[in-house]
């Protein structure tokens, strides 16, 4: 990492830079903070694919690495973040988040909650600022770094999900854990006080950020991979990321790839079309979230033998939370409050299947109508127009991995966990942070002899 991406050599045999002087203008003591922080992501990217709750440490210790490269280069004024339109919606339905306080049952949750949310977006704002103003030789550094961990961390996946975790069962019995150290306790099996085997289903976390962060990796390997590897490399890396997606137990996973390659690839050619069906499609679910779920429900979906279990338990959590929505459509019943709401053993209405209810909404939209109510949503459908506007305004070759992104996160957002659990929340912030620099190396190349692939 440390070299590669800077000195690889393009076709005409000289290095990354613009012309052959670049590699003695910038020696190595020039690098140093681009290596450091290009490290923190690697590290950080690998390790949320080996388990995302990694996120709740390794993102804030990548948010100070950027502060602080910025304060060492004296670049102060780019630790102000870019209150742009989408940025003050954003403000705004994280200030009503926390305003729900007040008619909330666990007002203390609901602050919590905010406030957590408002560190990672503040530490996305702050982050981006800063990649834009890093340096190119730093940049290089960081995208490199990327796109490694992640690839690193698709590696692991494959190679736990292929040989039924074991890589995680020898280190926890070489660490002597016990049953009452791990959690869920019914994924783990255990004899004679050595784990024996793991569901499947544990890793369904590990594979979520997959969808997300796949696209921004694409980006960063076009941005720092040389000419002649540069579409080999791509193909190995997404290959292995939708195989690691398509066999593993993650189904809104499986959804999010698929649906973001479908985007990736007409908005290729009919970048017009994309934005329309995006932001059709994110107003439409934003909206109508709460008579869609209705619907699917009356429709009978929930006992169709042709769709899965976690499909069927996800329209009976959803018309439950559908019809608990209607009884405060206004401004819901409090940011945090899905999770004091329902009872997890409650048992199921006549003609549902005995499936186990869940404290998540397990639909980011529907939640929101549920505890933030009409405001919500319509803060939530102008924050996702305002994230497409600025898709929109990239240069065309990048644009199609922004709606990729964007189209994969939706599907996560539709159809996964709680909106405020800390690794969640952490998770989209990464997104966020990671296709930044892959942006920024790309606008780098576009400039750089010998990496024309970057911009197409």
């Amino acid at each position: 990492m440390f070299e590669g991406g800077l000195l690889a050599c393009h076709p005409a045999g000289g290095p990354v830079f613009p012309n052959n002087l670049d590699r003695s203008q910038y020696p190595l003591r020039t690098r140093y903070w681009g290596i450091f922080n290009g490290t923190l992501v690697m590290a950080a990217a690998a390790a949320t694919l080996v388990t995302p709750g990694t996120l709740e440490v390794t993102l804030p210790i990548c948010f100070a690495g950027f502060i602080a490269a910025a304060f060492v280069r004296n670049s102060h004024r780019s630790l102000i973040p870019d209150f742009g339109a989408g940025a003050l919606v954003a403000i705004a339905f994280l200030g009503f988040s926390m305003l729900s306080a007040l008619w909330a049952a666990h007002p203390y949750d609901t602050l919590g909650w905010g406030f957590i949310s408002v560190v990672a977006f503040l530490g996305c704002g702050i982050a981006s600022r800063v990649i834009l103003s890093e340096p190119r030789r730093n940049i290089f550094h960081i995208s490199e770094g990327l796109w490694i961990g992640v690839a690193a961390g698709l590696i692991y996946l494959a190679v736990e999900i292929l040989t039924n975790q074991a890589i995680k069962i020898g280190l926890y019995n070489t660490l002597h854990l016990g049953p009452g150290d791990m959690r869920p306790r019914h994924h783990f099996s255990w004899k004679a006080g050595q784990l024996v085997s793991i569901l499947p289903a544990d890793l369904t976390r590990n594979v979520a950020p997959v969808p997300l962060y796949i696209w921004a990796t694409l980006l960063a390997i076009r941005g720092t991979t040389a000419a002649t590897m540069v579409r080999a490399t791509m193909c190995v890396v997404f290959s292995l990321a939708a195989v690691v997606v398509m066999i593993s137990e993650n189904e809104t996973a499986k959804l999010a790839i698929s649906a973001g390659a479908l985007l990736f690839l007409l908005a290729r050619s009919r970048p017009l079309w994309s934005l329309r069906l995006l932001q059709v499609g994110w107003v439409t679910v934003c909206l109508a979230i709460v008579p869609i779920s209705l619907s699917l429900y009356r429709m009978n979906l929930h006992n169709a033998p042709w769709l899965q279990p976690t499909a069927q338990h996800r329209i009976i959590i959803w018309n439950r939370v559908s019809e608990e929505t209607m009884k405060s459509p206004f401004l819901g019943i409090g940011a945090g409050m899905t999770y004091w709401n329902f009872d997890s053993s409650a048992a199921p209405k006549e003609g549902e299947m005995h499936l186990r209810y869940s404290r998540d909404a397990h639909s980011v939209f529907l939640q929101t109508w549920f505890e933030l109510g009409v405001v919500g949503a319509a803060l939530l459908a102008l924050i996702g127009l305002a994230v497409l506007q600025r898709i929109k305004r990239l240069r065309s070759a990048m644009a199609p991995y922004g709606y990729a992104t964007f189209a994969s996160a939706a599907v996560t957002l539709a159809s996964s966990w709680g909106m405020w659990r800390v690794w969640f929340v952490y998770m989209f912030a990464f997104a966020v942070v990671i296709f930044a620099i892959a942006v920024r190396a790309g606008i780098r190349a576009e400039r750089t002899p010998g990496l024309p692939h970057a911009l197409g």
